[in-house]
């Protein structure tokens, strides 16, 4: 990690699926315009995330959020530095609806919205609100690896 001190980026993009990372190029709606993104994995069971937390915190750019467009998502999106966070990494809110209305996308809303509901409820960035309206309303979510099918 101390390698990537030394990168010169615009935004820190972190993801948050390994499948997802590693399959970046094939969502063809991701658009990063002209900005120079470094893409980060946050971890999981097998990876610790505690460097990448250590990682954020000695950067100073923006930070964009991929995750599912799930609770546990948006809570991880939510424990990101609310000053910093910039952008959520998502399909439009019309592609994300038609996406989530399905009995697997019922069932991740239903499986994390006990676990994650007191935490989105009570989050101040505009975005993470935002998208736990719009997931509230739902009551149904979209995994990352779904949103390879969103149009570009």
């Amino acid at each position: 990690m101390d390698t990537l001190l030394h990168v010169h980026c615009d935004a820190i993009c972190v993801v948050e699926n390994w499948e997802a990372m590693r399959s970046l190029h094939l969502y063809r709606w991701l658009r990063a315009d002209d900005a120079k993104v470094l893409y980060v994995f946050r971890g999981d069971t097998k990876f610790s995330p505690g460097p990448v937390k250590s990682f954020l915190s000695g950067r100073t750019e923006p930070l964009w959020a991929f995750v599912d467009f799930d609770p546990a998502g948006l809570g991880i999106a939510n424990g990101l530095p609310g000053e910093r966070l910039a952008r959520l990494v998502l399909p439009t809110w019309e592609w994300l609806a038609s996406a989530a209305d399905t009995v697997r996308g019922r069932e991740l809303f239903g499986q994390q919205a006990a676990q994650w509901s007191a935490t989105l409820d009570s989050a101040r960035h505009p975005l993470v609100r935002a998208a736990w309206t719009v997931l509230s309303d739902l009551q149904a979510g979209v995994t990352q690896e779904r949103m390879l099918g969103a149009p570009e």
